[in-house]
């Protein structure tokens, strides 16, 4: 026997659905701003809830969705702001804040449609990986600052140590000393 469904309570039960929907997105944004670690920039660059309220509104499974262009665009912003050391820096010359806050601009107007938010998207990610890779070179490069520092004082430290061992207790010259000390010492730590 086909059971029979009743319109008026289908149309209220989907209505219930998406304002529980929408309810969870606000909720998610109220949890974002009082984030501890939440900066004034990234704060900025998330106000892009009227779009994620419509979406989760109308799509059922977008929190299922990871590759979701808003879900990527979020998740994209919220791993760009750990690459930035001065994140609330001035707005006037934070070059990474304008470029974001530009990318974003046809969301806040209102172009949500799935090809634009794609490319917003392709386009955060890639200033995203740019963003990591330039990351990745300056913690290299301070690694190798580093690591160049400790043989120096390895270096020192052997020499000095060689030249103790040598010349303990032993009546040397002052000249021979001081020759040394100015300049073998150093030839010798290079």
């Amino acid at each position: 026997s086909p059971l029979a469904i009743d319109a008026a309570e289908l149309a209220e039960l989907l209505q219930q659905e998406a304002v529980q929907r929408q309810s969870l997105v606000e909720e998610l944004f109220g949890h974002l701003a009082e984030m501890p670690n939440m900066t004034d920039s990234l704060a900025q660059w998330l106000r892009l809830d009227a779009p994620l309220v419509q979406e989760a509104t109308e799509n059922r499974g977008f929190f299922l969705e990871e590759q979701h262009p808003l879900r990527v665009i979020v998740d994209q912003l919220a791993h760009l702001q750990s690459f930035r050391p001065t994140p609330d820096a001035d707005p006037r010359t934070d070059t990474l804040r304008q470029r974001v806050t530009q990318l974003l601009e046809p969301v806040r107007r209102g172009e949500a449609d799935d090809a634009v938010l794609q490319a917003i998207a392709d386009q955060v990610g890639a200033l995203t990986l740019e963003q990591s890779r330039l990351y990745q070179r300056r913690v290299e490069r301070v690694s190798e600052a580093s690591a160049g520092r400790d043989r120096v004082r390895r270096a020192r430290l052997a020499v000095a140590e060689e030249l103790d061992r040598r010349y303990a207790g032993k009546q040397v010259p002052e000249v021979v000393a001081e020759l040394i000390d100015v300049g073998w010492r150093a030839a010798l730590e290079l």
